[in-house]
């Protein structure tokens, strides 16, 4: 790799301290981790560089307006760009890195990667496959996808970029010091939301694990996996917004079965302290509730690897009770967050709040029905918190989704106004799947469909268009001959509340319902999803395993393969 010319600063008068007093070239105290300079005056420090620390205030990670600063670091440290990389830089750099790190956006995409962008040309060029890819979604979001044979000029730059990141990365991934691992980690980021962007749901879940693993063995306990050599390197602030970074990946990839089950619990970059009596911020809200998360599926797991085998149910059982006082506990702090008079929190927080109360609700339902994967009917014992559940995503709908209240940046000639609605992290897509595929109560069911077809994005690895086709066909399977009558009573409207007498039993039998669902994401755009589940045989004692596939091309299922159990 060509090492990249150093940054020609002859003629300036500062050549040393943070980032904000060259920028002002007024002199720097150098203190850390924020120097007195900045945090006297009320500006944010933003440190020295993204390898020699500094801490991002919270003023800093907000969506600002920028100067050329970057702009002229990149052109100074790698040469001139050319007119289509500077023009894709800017699309990242004022719409992407606004846009597809939400909703919890974090210091790793508002501060480190811009400045990761100056320093390593890696991240650059990741940074601007990125760009491409997101800019081209944009464009081209509503129309019907379709088989590319031959590649536009923007997809065979972006390709480009893609693979120029790659080679860039190569050193770095034959080194273990400390600035490799970052820069490796911090491309395996941007490589996994690309993936997710194009729709390469295969590749962008090796980019995750890899990290995973990679963070396992250099953050994780002093104990190697899989016989390996544990690396363990000193945290400070990067360490930290990487590795948060990927737990909340693995977080939303969890939740769609595509995660790593030995790597739920652990995490390193997850909060094990104490959930406070109330949320300073929403990121700290979303921090415990990803924890919590990751344990209760990990629970899930631990139930069904167990069945039948020589753990006793009692130590299970304690630590469901345990991780539902957690989730009480973390309800009790999310009420005491006052979000309508806290200055801290905005009318995006407020939002993006909502949609954690509503994880919480999720969370508990699949922690009180986590004793026996096999046993669907336990869910109809908890009518009452898939309609507390809808109520929550109806809520969402009508105060903010329906008439969306923030923009990031004013519309220019350059800068359009309109953007993707796709974004990195987990939304509501996830919770509406669940509600549609868990809840056999036909009326709530149907709303969530209705919810989830007026959804046309992606939230990272949930594609709502992949969820709604899946979601369809599970209740297509359960309801038989019933299915048939669901598109007419599809008359209500989509932001209204069910009523008491709306609200029947559950008549979908035992046999009929899937279990241990698996849902297998197609390698690229067109390929195929497919859908593997366990199913009891009517009036017969035993159970089928039955896979489905999902021609996106063709759009339509293929026959289905049975198999005894």
């Amino acid at each position: 790799m060509t090492r990249p010319r150093p940054l020609d600063t002859s003629k300036r008068k500062v050549k040393t301290g943070c980032r904000t007093c060259k920028a002002r070239r007024v002199k720097c105290d150098e203190g850390r981790p924020e120097c007195h300079r900045c945090v006297s005056t009320g500006r944010s420090c933003e440190g020295y560089g993204i390898w020699g620390g500094g801490r991002c205030t919270a003023k800093a990670i907000t969506p600002r307006a920028h100067t050329d600063t970057v702009q002229y670091a990149l052109s100074s440290l790698f040469g001139e760009l050319s007119p289509e990389q500077e023009s894709c830089f800017q699309w990242f750099r004022y719409r992407t890195y606004t846009k597809l790190p939400l909703p919890f956006v974090t210091p790793f995409w508002s501060t480190l990667i811009l400045q990761a962008c100056t320093a390593e040309p890696a991240i650059l060029h990741a940074a601007l496959a990125l760009g491409s890819a997101h800019q081209k979604e944009t464009t081209e979001e509503g129309r019907p996808r379709e088989e590319c044979v031959v590649l536009d000029s923007q997809q065979k730059f972006m390709l480009q970029e893609y693979g120029e990141a790659i080679r860039s990365l190569q050193s770095h991934l034959l080194s273990h010091d400390k600035r490799s691992i970052h820069v490796a980690l911090a491309a395996c980021v941007i490589f996994t939301f690309f993936e997710n962007l194009l729709g390469r749901y295969v590749a962008a879940n090796a980019h995750l694990h890899s990290g995973l693993r990679l963070i396992a063995e250099v953050y994780g306990p002093p104990e190697p996996l899989d016989g390996e050599t544990a690396i363990q390197i000193s945290r400070g602030s990067v360490d930290d917004w990487i590795i948060e970074t990927f737990s909340r990946l693995h977080v939303q990839a969890a939740l769609w079965g595509q995660g790593l089950p030995k790597l739920y619990i652990g995490s390193p970059g997850l909060p094990n302290t104490p959930i406070p009596t109330s949320f300073e911020s929403t990121n700290q809200a979303a921090r415990h509730m990803d924890r919590l998360i990751l344990d209760v599926l990990d629970l899930v797991e631990q139930y069904y690897l167990s069945d039948g085998g020589a753990t006793p149910c009692t130590v299970y059982d304690e630590r469901q009770q345990y991780l539902l006082n957690q989730l009480n506990l973390w309800l009790m702090a999310y009420n005491a967050t006052n979000k309508e008079v806290d200055e801290r929190f905005s009318i995006v927080d407020e939002f993006y709040l909502k949609l954690l109360g509503a994880y919480q609700t999720m969370a508990v339902i699949i922690l009180k029905t986590c004793t026996s994967s096999a046993c669907e009917v336990m869910y109809d014992l908890h009518t009452a918190d898939f309609y507390t559940l809808l109520e929550q995503l109806v809520g969402i709908w009508k105060a903010h989704i329906a008439r969306p209240a923030w923009r990031f940046h004013p519309p220019t000639a350059d800068m359009p106004r309109k953007i993707s609605h796709s974004v990195g992290d987990k939304g509501w897509i996830p919770l509406l799947y669940f509600l549609a595929v868990k809840c056999r109560v036909r009326r709530i069911r149907l709303q969530a469909i209705k919810l989830l077809s007026q959804t046309a994005h992606k939230e990272g690895i949930w594609d709502s268009r992949l969820a709604l086709i899946v979601a369809k066909e599970i209740v297509r399977i359960e309801e038989d001959n019933d299915y048939e009558d669901m598109d007419r009573e599809d008359r209500f409207s989509i932001i209204s509340i069910p009523a008491e007498h709306e609200i029947a039993p559950p008549s979908v039998p035992e046999y009929r319902r899937l279990y241990n669902i698996h849902v297998g994401l197609p390698a690229h755009p067109q390929g195929v999803l497919t859908l593997e589940y366990k199913q009891r045989q009517a009036n017969v004692y035993g159970v089928t395993r039955q896979i489905r596939c999902y021609d996106l091309q063709l759009r339509r299922w293929a026959d289905v393969v049975d198999s005894p159990v």
